[in-house]
């Protein structure tokens, strides 16, 4: 079973046409290695290298056991955080 966990983006670099090489930081594996595949497309709702900038927290799910994982979700923590509004 996948879970989101936060991460930390440190490094990113173009992987061949659409993909990305990303360094992450995670409570869970520490510091790891992902593919991105289509990190550029917009068919699927919006870009994903748009969120994975540098030093921007996320939450993830990566896939695979080896040092180079895929990185198959992911999702800024700021869309998850509800603001109240005062009345005046």
């Amino acid at each position: 079973m996948t879970t989101l966990q936060p991460a930390w983006v440190l490094n990113r670099k173009a992987y061949g046409d659409n993909g990305l090489l990303v360094e992450l930081f995670t409570a869970e594996s520490g510091r790891c290695s992902a593919v991105v595949r289509g990190a550029h497309r917009r068919k699927q709702g919006g870009s994903l290298a748009a969120l994975l900038q540098p030093f921007h927290p996320l939450l993830i799910t990566l896939v695979g056991r080896g040092e180079l994982r895929t990185l198959r979700a992911a999702e800024s923590p700021r869309s998850l955080i509800f603001c109240a509004v005062m009345p005046s």
